[in-house]
């Protein structure tokens, strides 16, 4: 069950709150890296200056490549996207509603109702803010790409872009078909300053409380 914040004094979601959302789906126990990728010609290994691997590494078994990064950036692992979800929407724990990867790893996605008095605001300063019941879905890829979140209304994801995400495939789907059935979207380069990033992510997504309300930065 979803717990917001209550109060400016309320601490953010603890490590052991993220941790328990993602023990469900096996997503706990991950940790992906970066190591310098070497290309091999003819027998010769050559440094690939302004890239790096993305490996996960699997306890008890072999390192898995997944993709390629450049040097300055960070991989982001399971635990920062849960964290990063539950401070857009104010929460302190979360119950997501689906969760899972593709391939071997190369994208994360990770699904959360958004609780009810949420709004959409129209990218379009004449329109009303858009009302209902809606769902958040991040996806994280691994495999060179960047972390993308999407609002969707509730029940798309079970019906249109679940089905997009066959867990056999390291073929991700593309961005524009989930974004053509997104109310708002944004995406979080692995280069980029995670200062305040969820307030400026809240904002991308065009979130709002309905009112007014408060809502908790951090």
């Amino acid at each position: 069950m979803e717990q917001p914040f209550q109060g400016a004094s309320m601490p953010g979601p603890s490590p052991e709150s993220v941790r328990r959302a993602l023990r469900r789906w096996q997503l706990h126990d991950w940790h992906v890296r970066k190591t310098p990728l070497v290309a091999q010609d003819d027998g010769t290994h050559i440094d690939v200056p302004k890239h790096s691997a993305v490996i996960r590494d699997v306890p008890g078994g072999l390192p898995i490549a997944l993709g390629t990064i450049g040097r300055r950036n960070t991989p982001i692992q399971n635990e920062e996207l849960a964290d990063l979800i539950m401070r857009i929407l104010s929460l302190i724990s979360v119950d997501f509603v689906d969760a899972g990867y593709t391939g071997l790893g190369e994208q994360v996605f990770l699904v959360c109702d958004i609780p009810s008095g949420f709004v959409v605001i129209s990218d379009q300063p004449t329109k009303p803010p858009t009302r209902g019941d809606f769902e958040v879905v991040a996806v994280n890829r691994h495999d060179g790409g960047a972390l993308w979140f999407h609002v969707v209304p509730r029940g798309t994801w079970k019906t249109a872009l679940r089905p997009l995400f066959d867990p056999r495939s390291a073929d991700p789907p593309a961005t524009r078909a989930l974004k053509e059935h997104a109310l708002s979207s944004t995406r979080l380069r692995h280069n980029a300053s995670r200062a305040g990033i969820a307030t400026k992510l809240r904002a991308d997504l065009r979130l709002d409380r309905e009112g007014g309300g408060p809502l908790r930065d951090l």
